[in-house]
This record gives C-alpha cells, structure tokens and sequence, in this order.
C-alpha cells in the first residue's frame, strides 16, 4: 500500500493561481500551524470564491464574449439550479457594486469568540453550542448580513474550574463509568409509535452523545404510549445499570431486566416472540411520551 501526497508551497506575496492551483489551495488539509485546521480550509475556500467573483465582474471579463461564453458552458456542465436568467441578472445587478469590506465572513469554529465548542469528553471530534442550545447560531443566521448583530452575540463564558470535592470525584467516577459502558453495550432502538423516522432520528441524537447503535427499526406493534427499556442480558444488570439508569431518565422508560419482551400480540390471533437482534444488549421500544421529548429538541436544532 502506498499513499499518494502532494506538497503545495507558496511563495510570500501576491501568487497568481489557475483554476488547477486554486483547486488545489482551497482542498489543502495537512498544512501545519494554523492552517492545518478544517477552519483555515474553510476561510481559504471563502477568499477563493471572492476572488472567482471579483474575476468574473472586472471588465475584462464582461466585456470579453468569448470568456463569457466558456464560462456559460462551464456553468452549464456543473452546477444545478433553480433560477431563472432574468433572477440571475437580478442577483448580478443587486450584488455588482456592494463593496468588498461590506461582505460578511463567516467561519464556524471552536475559537473564544464563537458560539462553539469542542468537549474533551468524548473520542470523537464534534462541536456543540457553548450556551447549551442553538440561540446564538440562530441568531448568526438570523442577522447574517448585520455584522454589528453578529459581533454582539454575546457568548456564555466556559465555567471557572472549581475545587474537586468528594462530590465532584464521585461524579467524575460516574460518569466516567457510563462513557465505558456506552462503548460495552450495543443498542436496537425500535419506533413503537406513528411518527415515521423517529427511530432513526433517535439513534443519530444518541450516537452523539456516544451510545452505540447496532439497529433501527419499528416495532410489530406501533401504539406504545410510553416508552420501554429492555435490558436483554439480565446477568449484565449490574455492570451496565450507569447506562440503564441514563436511559431511563432520557426516555421517561419503564425498565425491564428480564430479557427480550415476550408474547407481542400483533393481531386478535397472532401472538409472536419479539424479534430481537441478538448482538443487541439493550432493547428500547420508542412511546409517545418520548414524541413530545423529541419533538421540544428538535425544535431546538432547527
């Protein structure tokens, strides 16, 4: 096995590039310094598409009809859209003469000044909202063309680290104690209610939070009105019951740790085993009760 690299060097100072090189500088990832993050990738990508457009409405260009028309053939092969000419050239007429420094930047990353963070909880690499919900990045879509609105987003300071008492260390040990057992434990999550999708929506919301999902499914009968756990090893109840307990508490569940669920009525009379996956170690039927949860996050996320 050989790995294919390219190392891509610049010169300090104004550096004319093709569309090859330019290609080449917005994909670069593996720079070092500050430039290496997926951030810088995202600044450098925001100044190559200012540049394209700066090219493309100097008067060398729209007075050229030769350029014009390779252009035109170009977009034609690439991009898919919806508009219309006419709203093209409304777009253009409106957009022509904003001035450059009148052009927002917006890079989300995880600096002191955003609205993200980046936990050191958890294995994976993710950013969440530093306040805990999504106000601040609705706001930022919100006043998107008011930079002063943006600026003055005011940002919930990170916690002052405070002494570890034997509470705190004990907290620590528990939660510690659920990240490994999310990691030991693999979860079937089946959809008991109407909602189409609320199974799969539900494993991406914990396999955020870390839990490993093995299935989604829906359940042989779909009129649950509260949700239900089920702890399919029984012998395991003590040494997963961090997790259960987590669970429980998300969904509002009522527990069982006697096994998969037995005798599912599906009709007046049809009486089956519940299928189970058998890696599965914890089983959990979706209620309507978690509908109404779910639905208050989601609103949250829009």
């Amino acid at each position: 096995f050989t790995c294919r690299y390219e190392t891509l060097n610049f010169v300090k100072g104004p550096t004319h590039m093709n569309g090859e090189t330019a290609l080449k500088y917005v994909r670069s990832r593996k720079a070092k310094g500050v430039e290496g993050s997926d951030f810088a990738r995202s600044r450098r990508q925001q100044k190559v598409i200012l540049a394209i457009k700066e090219k493309l409405l100097s008067p060398g260009t729209l007075f050229n009809f030769s350029k014009i028309n390779k252009i035109i053939e170009a977009l034609n092969q690439h991009v898919d859209t919806n508009l219309q000419v006419w709203e093209m050239l409304r777009i253009y007429d409106i957009t022509k003469d904003v001035p450059l420094p009148n052009i927002n930047h917006i890079v989300l990353d995880d600096g002191p000044k955003s609205p993200l963070i980046s936990p050191t909880s958890t294995d994976a690499y993710i950013l969440i909202p530093r306040k805990g919900d999504w106000s601040d990045l609705q706001n930022i879509a919100k006043n998107v063309f008011d930079q002063n609105a943006i600026e003055n987003v005011s940002y919930q300071p990170l916690p002052t680290p405070q002494p570890k008492t034997e509470e705190t260390t004990a907290a620590e040990k528990i939660a510690q104690t659920l990240e490994k057992q999310k990691k030991e434990n693999s979860i079937e999550i089946d959809n008991g209610t109407g909602i189409v999708g609320l199974a799969k929506k539900t494993s991406s919301y914990l396999s955020v939070q870390g839990y490993k999902i093995i299935e989604v499914g829906n359940a042989p009968v779909r009129s649950y009105k509260k949700s239900v756990i089920y702890n399919l090893k029984a012998s395991l109840a003590r040494e997963n019951k961090e997790l259960i307990k987590d669970l429980e508490e998300t969904f509002d569940a009522v527990v069982f740790e006697s096994g998969a669920p037995q005798n599912i009525v599906i009709s007046k009379n049809t009486i089956i085993k519940y299928p189970v996956n058998p890696k599965s170690d914890i089983l959990i039927i979706l209620g309507d009760n978690w509908r109404t949860q779910y639905l208050k996050f989601q609103s949250n996320v829009k």
